[in-house]
């Protein structure tokens, strides 16, 4: 039987029994019929934070979410695709209705960190309170003690672009920048290719298709980015056939049977892994000795030189010894770094590394990839540019069928707006830094923190600091409690409001970040709301904008840009903080006209008013894989460089830089920190190295001996972050900790056990799955679960209980949740 046969059998026999207990008067009296309600079909996007961005039908009764079915815009292809919602997507209506969802702006009267400290409050007093207490802080300590926290960049009107605006017009404020996501591989390719962040070169996954071998170091887009429309779905049809070797700590859902090897590698230890084929190549004559001369620099010695950008600036010669041929020859240290010794640390056998190395030396159109866990690690930047020269030892950068060594990504994507309202100050910190702004931003610096500051701000040696700790903190769809290292800690850090004075959150749904909240205000979700989604991160061959269509809200809530207005017009800046708009309709318009001028590369495709992308609904077109110039320029990065080489690179030398004299001087006048283990083998290095960093599975620390295990973090394709984690998909997918089989039976754990992770800064409990498909000495735990503190253990199973975020890596000073040492019990 069908469902729907069985709810209205269900449904008239509910009404034959009704009828008949209601005795024979009633047989005398007209039954009312109960009118049919239409089904309304609107154009909703799921802007979740995945690196995706799906559109989906959404179908709805009296304006109540009835089911989310696939869009069907375009004719289905590859390159023009219609999306297909994944499961979080397709769970919408639980995300809607969840009892989690904030329905009235709250305030704080009890002790910041507990649930119940909160009652419900009128919108009028939330504005009125909040403006006030906003104004003191600029008025007492100035812009520099307000911050921006990151949150939900996704979205036209309703994304945190808005509340950068009212901080701007405010008198500004610090802003964070990256991402605890990908902050050291950002960095680190500006020093080997010129370009800093996200202005450097990428290529894109659906050039795989002019590959012929795949070698990838923790690449995992089916579960990272499980979604219908990105870069799982373009992935998981282009490797089709294709030899590919897999090296991670988890063997995840982007293998299943794609790859021809798989084979595990201790977390943080790719750098030695890539060494020991480096030597192999070396020793064996299968490197590309003239791509290396001509368009690299660094691998063999150098002569001084003049940089070609400057010529004041003279580059000293680079030594055979300091050279990274020397490095891997063992010239200088007396190690070797060959197969033999790289095995030792990394775990791989020597014959697989040997082998791996002969693979790709073989291939005509070798296609070296990176996920972003290899450089989510206190090594992660001299990881992540260890990938590359790989790749470019063997001349596989730059050509059709080439990455570049790192996650691809699209060069087409609208990630974020800049404000309307230009910030009147220049004070960034990188996102992962943040907690420490709340007692140490009066000495965190240029330097030792990598603090951007105004040039006014700084002294001859380049140095400045901030000068002011943080007293207001502004978030937007964000969760920064939760996803920063080491929550418990974070946890006392925001208990006292007399050190962060005011902290305020808008959102759609309660996290724990919101508990050390002043006020929480009630957003919209995406579903309810008029806006403009568009192409995220990892959309290559696709492009598209999305206008959607709200169905009816839940509760009183507000749209971000309404909110912020309100709070203006008291603070007496609403002029300059509105750009002249006065409704959510207004800002939209204005936010897409503010898109078509900052990207005229997408004139041809956008609409030329907000009006006419409306009627349309959805715009798509296409990037596909060709035999032109203009299409591997398009899904190839560097290739014009490496191609045509007419116009030098950025670095210093004007070549990528395997050896870089930036990096050799940020070394100089930078101080390596108490906690960097004293035989790590480098911090700053010239050369991509391995090294041992804290809390790594060679950091040998005494305080680490109860700690026996690696966390390997990961996301998990269940939830994103803290999003999505309703009954349905915890059903589905059970948020459990990956036990290899071999340390589970040394400790008596089963699968489907409650386990309890310990690291020497908390505890966090959580479903144990014992499975060959992690690493033994590692234990797998989805990052994102909520944190929810009992007697000082996390009872959520959240995995930044157990990070920290006191550990910086050493140039970019990004995240180092990816080093951690745990040891695990039955609970």
């Amino acid at each position: 039987m069908q469902r729907r046969d069985f709810l209205k059998l269900s449904a008239a026999t509910g009404t034959v029994s009704c009828v008949t207990a209601c005795g024979s008067k009633s047989n005398d009296e007209p039954v009312p019929t109960i009118p049919e309600v239409a089904e309304v079909e609107t154009l909703s996007a799921c802007e979740a934070n995945c690196a995706a961005t799906c559109a989906f039908k959404v179908i709805s009764r009296d304006g109540v979410l009835n089911r989310i079915e696939q869009e069907d815009f375009y004719e289905d292809g590859f390159d023009i695709r219609q999306h297909r919602p994944c499961a979080k997507g397709m769970s919408a209506a639980q995300k809607i209705y969840a009892p989690e969802r904030i329905k009235n702006p709250l305030k704080r009267v009890g002790p910041r960190g507990y649930k119940d400290s909160y009652v419900e409050i009128s919108w009028e007093q939330a504005f009125d309170e909040i403006a006030e207490k906003l104004s003191a802080v600029y008025e007492n300590y100035g812009p520099k003690a307000v911050m921006r926290g990151t949150g939900t960049n996704h979205g036209g009107s309703h994304s945190i672009f808005w509340v950068d605006n009212l901080l701007c017009a405010a008198g500004g404020c610090i802003t964070p920048f990256s991402a605890m996501s990908f902050s050291q591989v950002e960095r680190i390719m500006g020093y080997v290719f010129g370009k800093f962040r996200h202005e450097r070169d990428f290529s894109s996954v659906v050039e795989i298709q002019n590959s012929d071998f795949i070698l990838s170091f923790g690449f995992n887009p089916l579960e990272v980015n499980a979604s219908g429309s990105g870069l799982g779905f373009e992935y998981n049809h282009v490797v089709e056939g294709k030899p590919m070797v897999v090296f991670d700590p988890r063997y995840t859902d982007s293998c299943l049977g794609r790859e021809q090897e798989f084979h595990f590698v201790r977390p943080g230890t790719d750098a030695a892994l890539i060494e020991g084929m480096a030597y192999h190549l070396i020793e064996n004559n299968l490197i590309n000795e003239s791509y290396l001369r001509e368009k690299c620099y660094g691998f063999f010695a150098e002569e001084e030189m003049i940089s070609p950008h400057d010529n004041n600036r003279i580059l000293p010669a680079v030594t055979e010894e300091e050279s990274y041929r020397g490095h891997i020859l063992g010239l200088k240290d007396g190690v070797a770094k060959n197969p033999a010794w790289a095995a030792k640390i990394s775990g791989v056998p020597e014959s697989v590394i040997k082998s791996t190395a002969e693979q790709l030396a073989a291939a005509k159109n070798p296609y070296v990839v990176a996920g972003w866990g290899v450089q989510r690690q206190l090594t992660g930047e001299d990881n992540a540019r260890s990938v590359t020269t790989l790749a470019l030892l063997v001349g596989a950068v730059g050509n059709r069928g080439n990455s570049t060594g790192e996650l691809p990504d699209s060069k087409g994507y609208m990630f974020s707006l800049p404000p309307l309202v230009p910030n009147p100050i220049t004070c960034s910190v990188n996102y992962h830094a943040w907690p420490r702004l709340v007692r140490e931003g009066e000495t965190m610096s240029v330097i030792k923190d990598n603090v951007v500051l105004d040039p006014a701000d700084l002294d001859e040696s380049g140095d400045g600091v901030i000068g002011q700790n943080l007293k207001a903190l502004f978030v937007r769809g964000g969760n920064p409690f939760n996803q920063a290292g080491d929550t418990h800690k974070i946890r006392e850090l925001l208990s006292d409001p007399a050190e962060v004075e005011l902290i305020v959150t808008i959102d759609t749904h309660l996290t724990p970040s919101m508990y050390v909240n002043d006020y929480i205000l009630p957003d919209s979700t995406m579903y309810e709301r008029d806006d403009f989604a568009s192409t995220n991160m990892n959309n290559g061959a696709m492009g598209f904008l999305i206008a959607t269509q709200g169905i009816e809200p839940v509760g009183n809530v507000k749209s971000t840009f309404e909110i912020c207005l309100e709070i203006a017009k008291r603070m007496g800046i609403d002029d300059v903080y509105s750009s002249g708009c006065s409704n959510d309709e207004e800002s939209l318009e204005a936010t897409y006209n503010f898109t078509r001028m900052i990207r005229p590369d997408l004139h041809s495709y956008m609409p030329e008013t907000w009006a006419e992308m409306k009627e349309k609904q959805m715009i798509k077109w296409a990037h596909p894989v060709e035999d032109s110039d203009e299409s591997a320029r398009w899904h190839v990065g560097y290739w014009d460089y490496v191609q045509y080489g007419t116009e030098p690179l950025e670095t210093p030398t004007g070549k990528i830089d395997i050896y870089s004299h930036s990096l050799r001087e940020f070394a100089e006048i930078s101080e390596i920190p108490d906690y960097w283990p004293k035989d790590s083998g480098g911090y700053i290095n010239a050369i991509p190295k391995f090294m041992v960093g804290p809390e790594s599975y060679l950091d040998s620390n005494e305080a680490l001996d109860d700690f026996p295990l690696q966390l390997c973090g990961y996301h998990t394709k269940a939830h994103v972050h803290t999003q999505y984690q309703s009954t349905w998909l915890k059903e589905a997918m059970s948020p459990a900790a990956w036990v290899n089989p071999t340390d589970a039976a040394a400790r008596g754990i089963s699968s489907g056990d409650m386990i309890e992770i310990e690291s020497p800064r908390g505890k966090t409990q959580v479903e144990a799955k014992v499975t060959p498909r992690v690493m033994q000495g590692v234990v797998g735990l989805g990052q994102g679960l909520r944190f929810n503190p009992e007697n000082g253990t996390c009872t959520g199973g959240n995995s930044n209980a157990l990070t920290s975020h006191d550990y910086n890596s050493p140039i970019e000073k990004g995240t180092g949740v990816a080093n951690c040492r745990i040891n695990i019990r039955k609970v």
